[in-house]
């Protein structure tokens, strides 16, 4: 068995400040996300085979969203 394509893609659709958006693509206030969550990007673009090919994507997405929570909270 090959588990080199055994990768979570397609996950929770999010806009480019990672706020978790809804149906309609409007954003949900409050709510981010990272990580293998929010892979949407990758589905129907990439045919990824290799196993970690998500790692710099798990790591930026989480300091973005991270950042973005924070100036959220600012505002309120």
């Amino acid at each position: 068995m090959d588990n080199s394509n055994l990768v979570g893609l397609g996950g929770i659709g999010e806009n480019n400040n990672f706020e978790v958006i809804d149906e309609n693509f409007n954003a949900i206030p409050g709510l981010y996300a990272a990580g293998a969550d929010s892979t949407i990007q990758y589905r129907s673009v990439y045919t990824i085979t290799l196993g970690g090919s998500a790692c710099a994507h798990s790591v930026n997405s989480g300091r973005h969203a991270a950042m973005n929570a924070k100036k959220y909270i600012d505002s309120l």
